[in-house]
């Protein structure tokens, strides 16, 4: 199976915040033009690392934004603001630039999906939404500290402190940013580990062809949104077919009958590698030769598969006994088709059987009647 989609790693986008954060912090410190060129140079610096190195376009838009209230700020000194008011008039810029963003989240999308190719969609997008959840978490941060600063400023003079004036001006918000960067870093930290411990399914168009994945946990609660490769293996012993009972907690046609070996296919496995294991799974035995028959589309209200049928003939009874089937049994064509249309089999059973019935058994039957 061909596969054209690559991963991309979660990236925590406040980052992009960083050119803001440090002017902002270092005006505690040096002049306010020093901390301007440090908040840019910090820019520079981030903007240079995530368009050469990681290659990240979407964190980039965070960036420019630091890069706006970054220039803002520049002509600040003109309008003669007080120096405890700095940092809250920072956080005023910031929290408009961030205002206009989020109010323009369908036009952002709509630009970026538009110049990104097909297969690269699904990723952006995760990433997008991802950096717009960031920017609202910013923006009520910073609303927060804001309302916090205009309670203070109508309480009583004898309230303020000047080490409470210090607190409340110019360190809070900075703290509540920051501590929106740590949640952020956790956050994505604990979906990296869940998202390394899931199981993730090849998501293909309808010639096969791999142009995606997805959580299998997320295509199941999803239906039949997705379509995935599915390999089905039929067991032949001298020429009768082996059946067995379909597992109570199958999502589809629990409790049919129906062959013994069927599995979907995992991203980035090959379709004959999904044979292999599924069967030496419940095989003592490592030489099974299968054969590829046909492939066809499975759609249900549950279920959405590109089935690929193989066989698995057996000649020989030692063989057969490696393989440690334990429920089911052989089923003469008579048998089968005195069941057939009566709900005994799956669905997808009856639609191989035909095929099956007229290839592969009738060369199984001409092989063991030519032998006796």
């Amino acid at each position: 199976m061909e596969s054209n989609s690559k991963k991309e790693p979660l990236l925590n986008t406040t980052l992009g915040l960083v050119p803001w954060l440090t002017f902002v912090i270092f005006q505690n410190f040096i002049s306010y033009s020093a901390s301007l060129i440090a908040g840019a140079a910090t820019w520079i610096a981030l903007l240079i690392f995530y368009s050469v190195i990681r290659k990240n376009q979407v964190i980039r838009i965070l960036l420019n934004i630091s890069a706006g209230v970054l220039a803002i700020q520049a002509i600040c000194p003109f309008l003669h603001i007080p120096d405890k008011f700095t940092t809250v008039f920072c956080e005023i810029v910031l929290l408009i630039f961030l205002w206009f963003f989020n109010n323009s989240e369908h036009f952002v999308k709509k630009k970026y999906l538009s110049k990104t190719l097909q297969k690269d969609k699904t990723s952006i997008s995760v990433a997008l939404n991802e950096l717009f959840y960031v920017t609202r978490i910013c923006w009520n941060t910073l609303f927060v500290h804001l309302s916090i600063v205009f309670i203070y400023l109508i309480m009583l003079e004898e309230v303020h402190l000047q080490w409470l004036d210090k607190f409340i001006y110019k360190q809070l918000g900075i703290i509540l940013i920051v501590s929106v960067i740590l949640f952020e870093h956790i956050r994505l930290s604990i979906i990296k580990r869940k998202l390394y411990a899931e199981e993730w399914l090849p998501v293909c168009n309808e010639t096969g062809r791999v142009i995606g994945k997805v959580a299998k946990t997320v295509s199941f609660k999803s239906k039949n949104q997705f379509l995935h490769p599915v390999v089905r293996v039929a067991l032949i012993y001298k020429g009768l077919l082996y059946l067995m009972e379909r597992p109570s907690n199958y999502l589809s046609e629990p409790e049919k009958i129906d062959h013994p070996f069927e599995t979907y296919v995992k991203y980035g496995q090959e379709l004959n590698d999904a044979v292999n294991n599924i069967i030496q799974s419940r095989s003592k035995a490592s030489d099974m030769k299968t054969r590829f028959v046909f492939k066809y589309l499975y759609k249900t209200p549950h279920t959405n598969r590109l089935i690929y049928l193989y066989t698995l003939p057996v000649h020989e009874e030692e063989t057969m006994s490696k393989i440690q089937l334990k429920s089911g049994k052989l089923w003469t064509e008579k048998q089968i088709e005195e069941n057939l249309n009566k709900g005994v089999f799956s669905e997808c059973f009856e639609k191989e059987y035909e095929v099956l019935k007229n290839t592969i058994l009738m060369a199984e039957k001409l092989v063991f009647s030519g032998a006796n």
